[in-house]
This record gives C-alpha cells, sequence and structure tokens, in this order.
C-alpha cells in the first residue's frame, strides 16, 4: 500500500477493471474464391458489401455485454481396484467454452432540413455489416438458400471470414489494459430482440460463437505488450 493509504479500496495507486469499459473490435474478410467467379449482378452486389463490412473492422464496437473466454480441462482419474492410495490422473482435452456478444444497434441519420441523405451507400448501422459477414460466412451466393433450412456452410470459410475477434478492456481515459483474441471463430447461433409497443428499450441482437483458442494479452503503462500468452499454433 502506498504511504497515507487507508486500505485496499482507497489505495489512489490501484485502478480496478471495469465490467462496462471494454470494446470489441471485428476483423471480417469476404474476399473469399467463389467457384464460379461473380459476375453481373452478384458482382455488383458484392462490391457493395465489401465497402459496407470494411467500415465495421477495426472500429471498436461497444457492445452490452460479452463474456470473457474461460476454458475447461478434462481428466480421468484412474484408481486401484484394490483399494489404496494410488490414484493416477490422466489429462484430457483443454476445450474453450463458446461466448456470447450481445450488441445494440445504433443507427446514424443524416438529415438535412429534416430530410434524411439520400445516400444509398452511406453508412447507418454497425449491424449491416454484421449481418453481412455473417452471410458469406455461410457461403455467400454459393451458399444454400438459408430461407429453406438447407444452409451447408463450411468450416474454412466461415474461420476465414469472420477472421480474428478482439475484446479489449480499457481504463477511464480509454487505454488498453488487456485483451482477448478469439482464433479460428464460427457461428453457433443468433438471437435478435422481440417487438412489442410496450417496451421502448433499445434492440439487441445476439451472437453466440465458438472458437479454437483465445490469446490473452496484457498492456503496460506505455501501451506496450507485456504477457502473449495463448497464441495460436
Amino acid at each position: 500500500m502506498s504511504e497515507g493509504s487507508f486500505g485496499f479500496w482507497t489505495d489512489n495507486n490501484l485502478y480496478l477493471k471495469k465490467k462496462n469499459i471494454f470494446t470489441v473490435e471485428f476483423q471480417f474478410d469476404i474476399d473469399i474464391n467463389f467457384e464460379p467467379a461473380l459476375e453481373g449482378q452478384e458482382l455488383e452486389d458484392f462490391q457493395k458489401h465489401k465497402e459496407i463490412v470494411q467500415k465495421v473492422n477495426g472500429v471498436p464496437i461497444f457492445l452490452k455485454s460479452v463474456k470473457l473466454p474461460q476454458f475447461t480441462l478434462g481428466s480421468e482419474k484412474l484408481r486401484n481396484p484394490a483399494g489404496g492410495d494410488q490414484m493416477i490422473v490422466k489429462p484430457e482435452l483443454l476445450d474453450w467454452e463458446p461466448i456470447r456478444l450481445t450488441m445494440v444497434d445504433p443507427h446514424f441519420q443524416e438529415r438535412d432540413a429534416g430530410t434524411e441523405s439520400g445516400d444509398p451507400n452511406s453508412f447507418r448501422s454497425p449491424l449491416e455489416g454484421i449481418q453481412l459477414a455473417i452471410y458469406y460466412a455461410l457461403g455467400g451466393p454459393r451458399g444454400a438458400n438459408v430461407q429453406n433450412a438447407t444452409q451447408a456452410w463450411v468450416w474454412e470459410v466461415m474461420t476465414y471470414v469472420l477472421g480474428p475477434i478482439i475484446i479489449t478492456t480499457r481504463n477511464e481515459f480509454g487505454d488498453p489494459l488487456d485483451e482477448w483474441v478469439l482464433w479460428e471463430c464460427l457461428i453457433t447461433g443468433t438471437e435478435s430482440s422481440e417487438l412489442a409497443y410496450a417496451d421502448d428499450s433499445a434492440l439487441e441482437f445476439s451472437l453466440m460463437l465458438d472458437y479454437k483458442c483465445a490469446q490473452y494479452i496484457s498492456y503496460d503503462a506505455a501501451g506496450m505488450k507485456k504477457v502473449n500468452v495463448f497464441k495460436p499454433t
């Protein structure tokens, strides 16, 4: 404790991380190889979609909630049936647990003299880019029809499109304290709000994700990486 402090909670040299100061960054990449190659309207749509997705990438998205990564370790205990103190612990798989990202959907409205902007390509909502990334992670125009419940997705395509997802905890000045980088993510489900006339709370959209591993990085006071563990191999 520093001199003159009255205990743990009053030490001016300590900063307790807050649950409500964090950001999430996406690194989507929808530049996948389509077979056969896109052309005509599909190609035109893809170029528009790519611009929208790129506006979401690298931007710290302030979500409503997200559970930080954690894992479980499997093990099997082998005991001597004859009794005694003989026991062998057999290690099993390390399994990272899926997480849930819950976000609100801010809608940017450009208004001039009471009239909304007529630019069809103006950025409106982060959810636009996120939904497009999900669409291309499921195969895009070359995927099966989602509406017919026959969507066939490819693991390699999904992990490529979603890219790494970065969860960063920050201090009150916005400086990074530590971060988790989720590698080889795959979508396990989505969830949307229920619309109701009696409820004026913000719309929410949740994305459930599984992943291969979660890399942990901490930063020193100068913003340089200090600890870097659980890196993918």
